[in-house]
C-alpha cells in the first residue's frame, strides 16, 4: 500500500500546485500596463483585480501564468459560479474570466447573472462555440471576447490589449 499513499500524496500535492499558481505573487511586466489615469472601471491605480471561474484550473495554467507576469496583479479562483457571484460582493474586479461550464450553471448563465449585479464588468468566456453562435449567445452581456478551451500566452495577451484599449477610453478627455 506504499505505492496508493505515495500516489494520493502525489495527487494532493499536484492540486495544491495548481491552486498555488493562481496565489503566487505576480512578477513585471510593463507591455500592456494600464494608464493610472484610467477612470470608471480603472479608477486612478495600476493594480488589476481578475475573478477566475473554472472548476479545473489545470488548463489555463499558460493564460494564468502570462496574467501573473503583469505588475500587481491579483487573481481570484472560484470554483463554482455561486462562489464567483460571492466574491462580487464587496469588491471592486477589473476583469472576469469564466469557464464554459461549471459545475453549477453555464459560463453564460453565469455572465447572465453577473449582468444583473454588475452590469458594466469586463468578461471573458472560455468557450468553443463558433463566433456567430457565440455572438448570438452573450449579445447585450457586453462579453470582451471568448477564450479557446485551453488559453495560452497569446491569448491573455490579446485580452490585456483589449483591457488596455477600454483603460485608455475611460481616461477622462484633456482639457482644451
Amino acid at each position: 500500500d506504499k505505492g496508493k499513499g505515495a500516489a494520493v500524496v502525489a495527487d494532493k500535492e499536484a492540486a495544491t500546485a495548481k491552486h498555488s499558481a493562481l496565489q503566487r505573487p505576480p512578477q513585471h511586466n510593463q507591455q500592456h500596463r494600464l494608464p493610472a489615469t484610467a477612470t470608471g472601471f480603472f479608477t486612478e491605480r495600476t493594480d488589476l483585480t481578475i475573478l477566475f471561474v473554472a472548476k479545473d484550473f489545470s488548463r489555463f495554467s499558460r493564460l494564468v501564468d502570462r496574467l501573473r507576469r503583469e505588475q500587481d496583479v491579483e487573481l481570484v479562483p472560484a470554483a463554482t459560479g455561486a462562489a464567483g457571484l460571492e466574491q462580487l460582493k464587496g469588491k471592486r474586479l477589473d476583469l472576469v474570466i469564466v469557464d464554459e461550464q461549471l459545475d453549477d450553471m453555464s459560463g453564460i448563465e453565469f455572465v447572465k447573472q453577473l449582468v444583473k449585479v454588475n452590469p458594466l464588468a469586463n468578461t471573458a468566456i472560455v468557450g468553443s462555440l463558433e463566433d456567430e453562435a457565440f455572438h448570438e449567445a452573450t449579445e447585450g452581456l457586453g462579453v470582451l471576447m471568448q477564450l479557446p478551451a485551453r488559453p495560452d500566452e497569446k491569448d491573455g495577451e490579446a485580452l490585456l490589449a483589449v483591457l488596455a484599449k477600454i483603460a485608455v477610453l475611460m481616461q477622462p478627455a484633456a482639457p482644451r
